[in-house]
């Protein structure tokens, strides 16, 4: 399965690796990204049994972005599903850990990390 949106400056592509969904996100991560909650919480209702998100092609991530991802880590608690961030940008990874986030989140520096 792989599943390609593309909206403005966000890219969402969805592949499966094994029962993992790989979410590689690209492009803005910001307040103008309501197709992003759209497109998780459509991968989230398929119920997979983990999901990646690879944000190594993510340009800029604003506070939006980070809300989105925090409820998307809710989402998939509530639903007994396990969520994991690769490939932060060090300015993201650093946003991360002023917020003490890295301590709540699963984030792993490399992609093949958090699929393992």
């Amino acid at each position: 399965m792989a599943e390609d949106i593309q909206v403005n400056n966000y890219r969402f592509f969805v592949e499966s690796v094994g029962s993992t969904r790989v979410v590689s996100l690209s492009g803005f991560l910001d307040e103008r990204c309501e197709q992003a909650k759209i497109d998780f919480a459509d991968l989230i209702e398929d119920s997979p049994e983990r999901i990646v998100v690879n944000m190594t092609q993510v340009t800029y991530l604003s506070s939006a972005g980070i809300a989105l991802l925090v409820t998307v880590h809710s989402r998939c608690r509530k639903k007994g599903l396990q969520l994991s961030l690769a490939g932060l940008t060090p300015d993201s990874r650093e946003l991360f850990r002023v917020t003490r986030l890295d301590k709540v989140l699963d984030i792993h520096d490399a992609l093949e990390d958090a699929i393992v």
